[in-house]
């Protein structure tokens, strides 16, 4: 049996570099309100230095699909996780 692993809520390149290093197949980016919400600047500039066998995943929860479309565009998300 093959376990999928996502680490969530990520706020810096190195907690995402270390969660891929660690086997995960994805890391997890919030983009509600949370002590760990991020931007979509942010969230862009570390996507680009993450290989590109990680999944890159926007936890949203209430957002609109414009909102959710604008953002994964513009971090190069792979997917998305929704709440509510």
């Amino acid at each position: 049996m093959s376990l999928w692993i996502k680490i969530c809520a990520n706020t810096s390149l190195e907690d995402a570099l270390l969660a891929a290093e660690a086997g995960a197949d994805a890391v997890g980016f919030v983009f509600a309100p949370s002590p760990r919400r991020m931007t979509a600047a942010r969230v862009a500039a570390i996507a680009l230095q993450l290989p590109d066998s990680v999944e890159k995943i926007g936890v949203f929860v209430d957002a609109t699909v414009e909102e959710i479309e604008a953002t994964v565009r513009a971090c190069g998300l792979t997917g998305v996780q929704l709440h509510s």
